[in-house]
């Protein structure tokens, strides 16, 4: 299965067992590494983004930068 044949991906960086794919859309696909292709999740950003690199990993943090915003996604901690 392919998830970004059109419109085209940026090169996926890992993080633990997750691949993050941004597409031009502005749609980043989770994909759990591993020998069966499993689809963790699709999270769509604001409805004007359009991506335009590939995501970065700082420490816990995923960067996506897209041509209005840069976005920081971090894990919420527990309480």
């Amino acid at each position: 299965m392919s998830l970004c044949e059109k419109p085209a991906c940026f090169a996926t960086p890992g993080y633990g067992d997750k691949l993050f794919c941004l597409n031009e859309d502005g749609v980043t696909f989770v994909v759990r590494a591993g020998d069966q292709f499993e689809l963790v999740g699709k999270n769509p950003l604001a409805e004007d983004d359009m991506g335009m690199a590939t995501p970065a990993i700082a420490g816990d943090r995923l960067l996506l930068r897209t041509s209005a915003r840069l976005y920081c996604i971090q894990k919420q901690a527990s309480k």
